[in-house]
């Protein structure tokens, strides 16, 4: 059917049907101005283009019978898909007159380029906010406020504006009842592609150095800013935790707060190292430090310090700078030497010191034994009835001097005094008391059975009163033998 009119006009009143048996089955034409077709009827009833298979309908293309109460309100455009059976499937399409809203109705859930509700074989410009409910695939990179590029995955560039604090992406995950494991807001893992025929290094993220603009200063630039992890509901918070693999920080360190080490971190611990089971070689340690002092360190090094503050108006018993507790054994351990402190020998300076104190009381709680060529043992009781001594040793034999315990037989064991001061030389050897830079003036002999143990060479001149014990006197021969007994001279020759 043909319909040409000179004003571009025709009118019809009631159905129109034509037939034919090859296309076009009508045609409308007008050579001289825009050709239209008019489907004219009253605001709220529906005006529609029906196309149908063997007389049985498929779609229908349609302003819907919504009232135009104003506003531009009413007459929306859709498009209905219908059955074989001529019932209605849904309205895939859907534009709503006022606001120019297009709703999709297709449920078809997309996962490639050729599959989901609209495909679109090019690309598609956005310029305003865009929300998805659902999962949002792409296949190639993409970007957000400039080009996509082939070698970012995701990338966000452009001025963002509004509050006060701006984020460049956000990740607010709502996890569902079935997350009983974990809930990640980002995952990153990189993937490298078989055969890559260099060595590159692996980055899970990457925090760059902020980019200033002209006339802006930072007060702070802070890689990555994790917000404490702590509340209601949460019963253990790490701010940063990690699986195996070492963890390296390229400068200082600065941690406000407490660190733990194998186990949580406990506030009244600056450093709690527990729980961690060490492995490896024979020879393990808990805290290493062994740092290297460059060439500005002058005057000082320590590879540990160790200095006690005490906040304001706190009073406090025991302050110590370090404090080295008993091992604990594990069932079955056992060790062969428990040494609290060990000083390896120190012999890199021009002078040595193995420990080295400054003003202060040193206090032992138990035996002090020094060993060397010629060792040297002090023993410290302190208060008690035990003995106190100082002993020497050497290839010669073991010395004594000290006061004795309360039996008066721990430093001298025949013959011996409660608490009296002893001098005990080696088995065999004498007592020699010499002055003038060692020039012997009296030698006690290693036999005898005096009480003054043993036979006395006078040096001098020797004689006894009976009250002050030995004195020199005028009278007394030098160079002669005499026996000594309490203190008084009891025979000579």
């Amino acid at each position: 059917m043909t319909i040409t009119s000179a004003n571009g006009n025709a009118t019809f009143a009631g159905t129109v049907t034509t037939t034919q048996l090859l296309a076009p089955v009508a045609t409308l034409s007008n050579t001289t101005a825009e050709t239209d077709l008019y489907l004219t009827s009253n605001a709220g009833y529906a005006r529609a283009i029906r196309f149908t298979s063997a007389g049985s309908t498929r779609w229908i293309a349609y302003t819907d019978s919504s009232t135009e109460s104003g506003a531009n309100a009413g007459s929306n455009f859709k498009i209905d898909a219908y059955a074989d059976n001529s019932s209605g499937i849904n309205t895939w399409l859907a534009i709503t007159r006022a606001t120019g809203v297009v709703t999709l109705n297709s449920s078809v859930v997309s996962s490639s380029t050729s599959t989901g509700a609209l495909i679109v074989g090019g690309g598609v410009g956005i310029a305003g906010t865009t929300f998805m409910g659902g999962n949002l695939y792409v296949a190639g990179t993409a970007s957000i406020g400039a080009l996509a590029t082939t070698f970012y995955g995701l990338s966000t560039s452009g001025t963002l504006s509004g509050a006060v604090t701006q984020i460049g992406i956000v990740a607010e995950n709502t996890f569902n009842a079935s997350a009983t494991n974990s809930g990640t807001a980002i995952y990153a893992q990189p993937i490298f592609a078989a055969s890559n025929s260099g060595t590159p290094t692996s980055y899970g993220i990457i925090a760059a150095t902020p980019s200033i603009g002209s006339g802006t200063t930072l007060s702070q630039a802070i890689g990555l800013y994790v917000a404490p992890q702590t509340g209601t509901g949460i019963n253990t918070g790490y701010a940063i935790y990690t699986n195996t693999g070492a963890v390296r920080f390229g400068d200082a360190l600065t941690v406000v707060g407490a660190i733990g080490v194998g186990t949580g971190a406990i506030a009244s611990r600056a450093i709690n190292v527990q729980g961690i089971t060490l492995t490896g070689t024979s020879t393990q340690y808990g805290i290493v430090s062994n740092p290297t002092f460059d060439t500005g360190a002058t005057v000082e090094g320590a590879a540990m310090y160790a200095a006690g503050a005490l906040a304001a108006s706190t009073a406090m018993t025991n302050c110590y700078g370090m404090v080295i507790d008993n091992p604990s054994l594990g069932s079955g351990a056992s060790i062969s030497i428990n040494t609290g402190l060990v000083i390896f020998n120190q012999t890199a300076g021009s002078t040595n010191y193995a420990i080295k104190t400054g003003t202060g009381l040193v206090s032992f709680g138990d035996q002090v034994s020094v060993t060397k060529a010629s060792g040297v043992t002090f023993v410290s009781q302190g208060s008690g009835t035990n003995s106190t001594y100082c002993q020497w040793n050497n290839t010669g034999g073991t010395a004594d001097i000290g006061i004795d315990n309360s039996a008066g037989n721990s430093l001298v064991s025949t013959g011996g005094v409660a608490y009296a001061l002893s001098l005990v030389s080696p088995v065999g050897k004498a007592i020699v008391l010499a002055t003038n830079g060692g020039a012997a003036v009296l030698t006690l002999a290693s036999a005898g059975t005096s009480a003054f143990t043993g036979t006395v060479q006078a040096a001098g001149y020797l004689s006894s009163d009976g009250t002050t014990g030995l004195t020199q006197a005028s009278t007394t021969t030098a160079g002669k033998s005499i026996t000594v007994k309490n203190g008084l001279i009891v025979a000579f020759a």
